[in-house]
């Protein structure tokens, strides 16, 4: 990104009193094979630009499914080069979870994460069964809630179509209610955009409006 777009996107935040927390990339969304080389130079310009805008966390892929023995290696390779370039820029490097990154099971995901506390996740649990039947309560977040930093309110209703926070099988009531008395302290996020059209609401804007309340209700009835 230039310089002078860097400058008006800075521009843009202060004047409507934002502070930007992660920067989300795509970096290391491609095949374990080229986490080596291609990823190793976006990850430095990414950083640069966490840097200029005092992110504290960046979102980080660590290649795309399914990883071979061999990939791995690899993957715990990269890990660590990306832990060791958080660490000299004082950013924590976020994965966020999905069912074509290179380790995707529950299990062997929180494995691997035992071997990088530096890192966090972000969890949408919408993105978790977009494309098959289970349960993102049981299956993931109860795994690997000590490890999100992030926690995208984001619903789906299997089979259908994208939802309001709290009427999908997401499962958010179950997820905020836990993350509060397991004492979460990262963050509550939203998206400005939700996807298509929700009831009579098209505006992206109405939508996100709708969204926020569902998510205050929410907070209510779990008694956040």
């Amino acid at each position: 990104m230039p310089d002078e777009a860097l400058v008006k996107v800075s521009e843009i935040l202060k004047e409507h009193s934002v502070e930007p927390v992660l920067l989300v990339t795509n970096i290391g969304a491609c095949t374990v094979d080229k986490l080596r080389e291609e990823a190793r130079e976006e990850l430095k310009a990414a950083l640069n630009i966490c840097s200029f805008f005092k992110c504290k966390a960046i979102r980080v892929a660590i290649g795309v499914s399914p990883a071979s023995s061999r990939d791995k290696a690899a993957i715990e390779e990269w890990m660590h080069h990306v832990s060791g370039a958080c660490i000299s820029a004082n950013v924590i490097p976020t994965v966020e979870l999905s069912l074509n990154m290179a380790i995707a099971e529950p299990a062997e995901l929180a494995h691997l994460l035992n071997g990088h506390k530096r890192w966090s996740i972000i969890y949408d649990p919408a993105v978790l069964i977009m494309h098959r039947r289970v349960d993102p309560y049981i299956r993931y977040w109860a795994l690997l809630k000590q490890r999100v930093s992030h926690l995208d309110i984001h619903d789906y209703s299997i089979g259908k179509a994208p939802k309001l926070p709290g009427h999908g099988d997401a499962k958010l009531d179950l997820t905020i209610s836990d993350a509060a008395t397991s004492n979460f302290k990262g963050y509550y996020c939203i998206e400005p955009g939700m996807g298509r059209r929700q009831g009579s609401m098209t505006s992206k804007r109405a939508i996100f409006e709708a969204a926020l309340e569902s998510f205050k209700k929410l907070l209510r009835f779990t008694g956040v």
